[in-house]
């Protein structure tokens, strides 16, 4: 129930010139907040060059900042309409409980506000330290941020109303009670607490992406270098908008502690003007936006001296990108391919314009096992029909297959695939080609019989940019789920195999390569020891020659035996 004394507190709230010039002052700055926040939103919304996380947190800021002035502009417009209004009694003006609840969204909002900073610094610290793979990928980082950002805004809101134990203000739509003022600050130096983390986040972050910078021209990619540069020219913003923060969220911390003590002894309108001077967030929001935008309209003299010096390694960087992307389309346009046959033993395919795409050379005999076979069969791969898939770039599967119709109606079909891998030889990782399947499919009166290489072994294997060539037998054993016997598929010299185009040199096989040096080595003792031996000989007989020179008294003996008379 209403009493005079409402009514006349209420007269006094109305009428209070300071709380007027207030209420009008905030009311003008957010009308002026709202074609700047919605170009801010427009402008956040059509970048190109903000990552998707950056995004997230900046929407969300802008969207808070939009909500806010909209209720700000709601709630005070009600009350200078009112005050200005014609009124006899103060309580022909009392707000409703209603309009007042409208305060609970006006605190979340301006909570979600004065986090953005922290909640960017988090974000661009996973940039930082994930600039090798955060260009594209990493969305998810953004999404769990804005979450959390919601999140601590919500919990403080709620920690904010958690206390009821004073009076409830009905002369003026405000969302803390007339309790314990000290536990209703805490948000407050909560976020104080977390800009003075800001602060010294952002600086190590400017220091650590000119560092990588530094570093970046020899040892990074272009995407790493972009990421880089991006990082250093959000951060410039962010340095803007966290100082903007920084300082508003220092004043109001002070002046809500500096309030506490007066706001007791002043008049109820001069308390609410107060609490409304301490939340001057359209304010803030107007001379960060006009930062930058001063910011903005900056000449980037120093991103120019980059790109100068950098030139010569973003353009061939950017060169060997549209290199592979035509050779993709050309690759893409003559993907049709037609089968050849080379004297009668080495088949391929071919493109349109007649470039050679696949080439196999090899003999090949099935051996089936069953029922302990030792004869084996010829697998003429020329004599059949080939088909095949070849490679459209570097990590692309290619195929190969020829099938032979036997006279009896078995349908056989000899099926080779070729994958690419980077393996590490030599404690290196080297793009190399690998028969990673061979698949042989027998057909006969309707049934069929399959029977597939293991995938824990590499059959052939050689650097992308050689062909294989081995002069040694190599056997396969072929499996089959529904059959308890294996199949052994024996490849014959000469093996030669490049699945990826013509290449100019050739991978020697380990076992002919063993082989060869085995042979050579000993053709080379042999010879060796045939020098040896000549050697010896010859200076053996030089010795005796010496010996008889350099010793008289043997001399003499060898002169005395021709003196000797002969008997006859």
């Amino acid at each position: 129930m209403l009493t005079e004394h409402d009514c006349q507190l209420m007269a006094q709230v109305a009428t209070n010139t300071l709380l007027r010039i207030v209420l009008s002052f905030t009311t003008i700055c957010c009308v002026l907040c709202l074609p700047c926040c919605l170009y801010s939103l427009w402008r956040v919304q059509k970048s190109v060059k903000l990552h998707f996380n950056s995004k997230c947190i900046f929407l969300t800021h802008n969207f808070s900042m939009l909500i806010h002035i909209i209720v700000r502009i709601v709630l005070h417009g009600k009350d200078l309409t009112n005050y200005f209004g014609s009124w006899e009694s103060g309580c022909e003006i009392l707000p409703s409980r209603s309009r007042c609840e409208l305060r609970f969204v006006y605190k979340l909002s301006q909570y979600a506000i004065e986090i953005s900073p922290f909640i960017l610094t988090a974000e661009r610290f996973v940039a930082t330290f994930r600039a090798h793979r955060y260009e594209n990928r990493c969305k998810w980082c953004g999404i769990c941020l804005m979450c959390i950002h919601l999140t601590l805004a919500i919990s403080m809101v709620t920690l904010r109303n958690a206390e009821k134990t004073g009076e409830e203000v009905i002369y003026y739509c405000w969302l803390a009670s007339t309790g314990n003022r000290y536990f209703l600050n805490i948000p407050i130096f909560f976020i104080f607490s977390t800009q003075l983390a800001t602060i010294p986040g952002l600086l190590y972050l400017l220091k650590k992406n000119e560092r990588y910078g530094e570093t970046s021209l020899h040892n990074s990619t272009l995407t790493e270098r972009y990421q880089l540069f991006e990082n250093l020219r959000t951060l410039s913003k962010f340095r803007i908008m966290s100082i903007v923060t920084w300082i508003y969220v220092t004043y109001n911390a002070a002046s809500s502690l500096g309030v506490n003590y007066i706001l007791p002894d002043l008049e109820l309108g001069n308390q609410f003007a107060s609490v409304e001077i301490m939340h001057c967030v359209p304010l803030y929001f107007l001379i960060l936006t006009f930062l930058i935008l001063r910011e903005d309209k900056r000449p980037r003299s120093q991103f120019e001296i980059r790109v100068n010096n950098y030139q010569p390694h973003y353009f061939d960087e950017l060169q060997k990108f549209f290199d592979e992307a035509f050779e993709k389309i050309n690759l893409r346009r003559n993907t049709k391919t037609r089968p050849f046959i080379h004297d009668n033993h080495t088949i391929g395919l071919e493109k349109e314009n007649g470039d050679v795409c696949m080439s196999v050379s090899f003999e090949v005999k099935i051996l089936n096992q069953q029922n302990n076979n030792t004869a084996p069969i010829e697998f003429h791969l020329a004599s059949g029909k080939i088909k095949g898939k070849c490679a459209e770039d570097r990590k692309s599967e290619a195929t190969i297959s020829s099938t032979v119709d036997e006279r009896d109606g078995r349908q056989k079909t000899l099926k080779f695939i070729f994958r690419t891998d980077e393996m590490r030889v030599k404690r290196v990782d080297e793009l190399r080609w690998q028969l990673q399947k061979v698949i042989y499919v027998e057909k006969f009166a309707g049934s069929s019989a399959v029977f597939e290489s293991d995938n824990s072994s590499v059959i052939f294997s050689a650097p992308l940019t050689q062909k294989y060539v081995c002069e040694d037998r190599i056997n396969v054993t072929l499996h089959s789920e529904n059959f308890d016997f294996p199949i052994l598929v024996m490849f014959s010299p000469e093996i030669d195999v490049q699945p990826y185009g013509p290449k100019s040199n050739f991978y020697l096989c380990e076992r002919t390569r063993k082989r060869t040096l085995s042979d050579s080595l000993q053709h080379r003792s042999t010879v060796f020891c045939g020098v040896v031996l000549a050697l010896s000989s010859i200076a053996h007989i030089v010795g005796h020659m010496l010996r008889r020179h350099f010793m008289p008294h043997r001399k003499e003996l060898y002169e005395n035996l021709d003196r000797v008379p002969m008997n006859n």
